[in-house]
């Protein structure tokens, strides 16, 4: 019998057990529903599926009595266009601060530094989504006190979140929220495919080799690979993707003396024995 590590679902199997986590929460939410709807049937915290869609379907397709405009389409061009024009201003003044960059030395000397240590620790690719997970768990906290202070007594006397107890806000908000949550889709999905492709071309230099591999000899020193190294895990991911003891390890790029789980040369902590866990070919 197969071992579990080495057991890869089908397609369809693995569709299936893609769509299952879904289906559960689904599941989850209908019955936590319907539990606070037993208690209170006017609950707006956790709506039945059946006044979900027809809210939905008021808010997108019945034009609304005072303005006569559908809400939904309308909210979510509002919310569009301050996107636009955000993303148009800061685009704008990112170019004029790069070429300003670029052509003034004395533009370069005042701010070269402070880009130096931004894009050392923050840096829109997956290899820092630890970086990421750190900020987002502030700004969760932020959302959870907001969130809770809307629904409290002190929320009354804020006038900011006064204001988002009007309907016409609260649609607007709500409309900006699912356009930003829908506009990262794309970047995620890009990141995602890239950053397993990073992975496919390291266990293939890996598995089709022997010995120590140079990384300027191997496909991660060219675009898009090179935006996704983190020199110290080089060593110690194509240890990982390893198919058999004698396949090959990837070394750091040329120059790279900071910490690294251990010394793929061997001069240094030995390298590790994983004993019989290998990557399927």
């Amino acid at each position: 019998m197969r071992r579990l590590i080495n057991q890869h679902p089908g397609r369809g199997a693995g569709l299936a057990l893609g769509v299952l986590p879904f289906f559960a929460l689904l599941a989850l939410y209908v019955f936590a529903s319907h539990l606070r709807l037993a208690e209170n049937p006017g609950d707006k915290l956790l709506p039945s599926l059946g006044t979900l869609a027809d809210t939905f379907h008021n808010y997108a397709f019945v034009a609304d009595r005072r303005s006569g405009q559908v809400l939904f389409w309308t909210d979510t061009w509002a919310s569009l266009r301050r996107i636009g024009s955000a993303l148009a201003i800061s685009a704008t003044l990112a170019v004029l601060l790069a070429v300003s960059i670029g052509v003034i030395p004395r533009v370069r000397a005042l701010l070269s530094p402070l880009l130096s240590l931004i894009e050392g620790f923050i840096r829109p690719l997956a290899k820092s989504h630890y970086v990421a997970r750190t900020a987002a768990g502030a700004i969760v906290s932020g959302v959870i006190v907001v969130m809770w202070l809307y629904g409290s007594r002190i929320g009354r006397k804020i006038t900011a979140l006064e204001v988002l107890r009007r309907p016409t806000a609260a649609r607007r908000f709500l409309a900006f929220a699912c356009v930003v949550f829908l506009s990262m889709i794309p970047v995620d999905l890009v990141l995602t495919v890239t950053w397993s492709s990073y992975l496919e071309a390291l266990r293939k230099t890996a598995q089709t080799h022997t010995g120590l591999v140079a990384f300027e000899d191997s496909p991660l020193a060219s675009w898009p690979y090179n935006l996704f190294v983190e020199n110290w895990t080089v060593a110690g991911t194509s240890l990982i993707l390893r198919s058999t003891p004698n396949d090959a390890l990837v070394l750091p790029p040329k120059g790279f003396t900071d910490w690294q789980p251990f010394d793929p040369t061997g001069k240094g902590v030995d390298v590790p024995d994983l004993g019989r866990f290998f990557w399927p070919r």
